[in-house]
């Protein structure tokens, strides 16, 4: 027995803790009902109480202080103690469970949670780590819907070095094992792949199931170069241009169509009914932004590409992508050499076209997967509501494609943008402007838990999902031992053991 419940409401239950039992922040607690069910509680906060007055007990503490006295009072551990408060999460009955409804009787004793009282959690669906109460870790995975998670959108949100590129690699190794779901992953750090280290090159389906596109050549990479002529005015629409450049650019784009890049470039005339529109600023301006977006150098009257763009090759890589996706490939595009804007140029393009292409299928009843795109510092594509990405957030669950969002901060997503996200899992969080963010748009009333999301250790995360019945509390498994499990799993499998 921890303690006993002395006060509260169906809100917030307050206990008196037993003075040699140790109660963590966050931990899992159960109190039994008259009804033979059970109510399961969260710890949400910790407190010093006393039987004796404010100013006595700093009193008995001053003369320890300043005289060096020891503090030895008789029936101390009555005098004094501490006071759990704990919020009500389910009741649970032996063959269901319930939001709870009731309160516990005054008195009635709290125990420590075991895997029993969670017999309603695991099941089937892709596995976000081991349930933890506290820093406890129970022999129970934390499992959602893999289809329905991805299609309905996906947060993952935490401070820097607390582990939210590891549960992204163990994602992405269980979906490899999957053929209903796809993946396109944009990677800005390039380490999803594993070129320096262990990463998803490793799985057992990798050379089916994988593909890797990368500027470097890296072993296994596919290069990664995109023909201009692909390049329309909409995908630059992630990018800043003013209105008077963006008018430019259309009319280049209807006078020249495929070839609007290289007549902009080059200098190319417009119809005369046209060019009246425009100043000679405005198209200089142009130039200079695009030739420096796409890494492009014009010498001699003549087009030469320093980058990933370029006139030669090239013409399929877009749709080679896509349609790796469409059949349940996971395709990894390496994003770390290139700058920021020319990440979020290709991401919009391979977005775009894979976005029209799953509503062709759709539309001709062809069977697609469930295709999610993962996208590391979320914000600075979806602040604009504007975009495919925005788009996608609003409307994708209804055509099957999703967005995984990595971010360290989720206030700058648009609230509305935040709530269609109905997956969110949350790692620790010290600044509260970014704890209130995910809590207000959380699936699940997660408000007294914001002490418990500032104070988690690396690989501790809380999942509030509207598939979940409950905000679930889990330990996020290190890739590396993960992956040697796996790999001894399956050299066991495969000598008979």
């Amino acid at each position: 027995m921890l303690g006993r419940i002395i006060s509260g409401n169906t809100g917030l239950l307050i206990a008196r803790k037993h003075s040699r039992e140790r109660v963590e922040l966050g931990e899992l607690v159960v109190a039994p009902l008259n009804n033979d069910s059970k109510l399961l509680l969260q710890v949400v906060d910790i407190g010093y109480s006393s039987q004796l007055d404010k100013k006595l007990l700093e009193f008995i503490a001053g003369i320890s202080v300043e005289h060096g006295e020891s503090i030895d009072e008789f029936g101390k551990e009555l005098r004094y103690y501490e006071l759990l408060s704990l919020t009500p999460l389910l009741e649970i009955r032996d063959s269901n469970v319930s939001a709870p409804r009731v309160l516990p009787g005054i008195f009635t004793p709290i125990y420590r949670v075991n895997s029993k009282d969670l017999w309603f959690l695991g099941g089937r669906g892709v596995s976000l780590g081991f349930i933890r109460s506290g820093s406890n870790v129970l022999d129970i995975e934390a499992r959602l819907p893999v289809e329905k998670m991805l299609s309905h959108h996906v947060l993952i949100t935490g401070t820097t070095g607390r582990g939210k590129s590891i549960l992204m690699k163990n994602l992405l190794w269980q979906l490899l094992d999957l053929d209903n779901v796809s993946c396109l992953v944009i990677d800005p750090h390039n380490e999803y792949y594993g070129i320096n280290g262990k990463g998803l090159r490793l799985h057992r389906n990798a050379s089916d199931s994988l593909l890797y596109y990368s500027p470097v050549n890296y072993p296994g990479a596919i290069s990664l170069i995109v023909n201009i002529s692909l390049l329309r005015p909409e995908h630059l629409s992630i990018i800043d241009f003013s209105d008077a450049q963006w008018q430019l650019m259309n009319a280049y784009y209807k006078n020249y169509g495929d070839k609007w890049i290289e007549a902009l470039l080059l200098g190319e005339e417009l119809p005369e009914s046209l060019k009246k529109s425009f100043n000679e600023a405005t198209l200089n301006v142009a130039r200079r932004k695009i030739s420096l977006l796409l890494d492009i150098e014009i010498k001699n009257n003549s087009i030469i590409p320093r980058g990933i763009f370029t006139t030669t090759g090239g013409e399929s890589t877009i749709k080679s992508i896509t349609n790796a996706l469409m059949n349940g490939k996971i395709v990894i595009i390496d994003t770390s050499t290139i700058k920021s804007e020319l990440e979020l140029l290709i991401s919009n393009m391979i977005t775009r076209e894979v976005y029209r292409e799953k509503l062709s299928r759709i539309h001709k009843q062809e069977q697609a997967p469930i295709i999610s795109i993962v996208l590391e510092e979320a914000p600075r594509v979806l602040k604009n509501n504007e975009n495919i990405f925005s788009t996608i957030t609003r409307e994708g669950r209804k055509f099957g494609i999703g967005l995984i969002a990595i971010t360290q901060m989720p206030s700058l997503i648009p609230r509305e943008l935040l709530a269609n996200m109905n997956t969110k899992i949350i790692l620790g969080t010290e600044l509260s402007s970014e704890r209130e963010a995910v809590i207000n748009s959380a699936s699940q009333d997660i408000k007294y838990l914001d002490r418990t999301i500032a104070s988690m250790n690396k690989g501790e995360a809380i999942v509030t999902s509207t598939f979940s019945s409950i905000a679930l509390p889990i330990k996020i498994p290190f890739f590396d031992e993960e992956i040697a499990l796996k790999e001894e799993k399956e050299k066991k499998k495969y000598i008979g053991l």
